[in-house]
């Protein structure tokens, strides 16, 4: 793990046995990619910019940090806004509820992620798909948002991928 010098000298002082630390530094670097940040306090221009691509026929992942129905931001909210809007498009919502409800699209999900969610062109993830999942289908999202709000300043957004990070 991402650890300081100070950390690898304190545990290796600790072992008290005089070899070296077999040390592994990441040199990878990806390729950089156009981000847009929208500075609002709405997600307004956000959401249009979801709905311009959607109409266009791309495929979109909107993450964002809530799930709770009370939540203007979170996942059932921008799901139900985004079914009146495309009531023929297929949404995949992923979030607490639905990953443990058997009767919904993404219950047990998150072992086959990458699988489950090729054919739909819009998934909305909450924080319940942070653990546990690795989202790897690089080249098949056209864009990625996140809307963030409570532990975030602002709204953060999106960044148009040709290669998923």
């Amino acid at each position: 793990a991402d650890q300081s010098d100070l950390s690898v000298n304190y545990l290796y002082n600790l072992t008290g046995k005089k070899h070296k630390p077999y040390i592994i530094v990441n040199t990878y670097k990806h390729e950089p990619f156009p981000v847009t940040w929208f500075n609002t306090k709405s997600p307004a221009p956000m959401k249009a910019e979801i709905r311009k691509l959607l109409e266009a026929g791309k495929r979109v992942l909107v993450l964002t940090d809530s799930q709770k129905e009370k939540s203007a931001y979170g996942t059932y909210n921008l799901e139900a806004e985004f079914k009146k809007d495309f009531p023929l498009l297929s949404i995949l919502r992923i979030d607490s509820k639905t990953l443990q409800d058997p009767t919904q699209l993404a219950y047990g999900c998150l072992a086959n992620i990458n699988l489950v969610l090729k054919p739909y062109p819009l998934v909305i993830p909450s924080p319940s798909c942070n653990t546990g999942a690795s989202i790897e289908l690089f080249d098949h999202y056209d864009a990625v948002f996140l809307i963030g709000k409570g532990s975030l300043d602002s709204l953060i957004s999106p960044m148009r991928l040709g290669v998923a990070p």
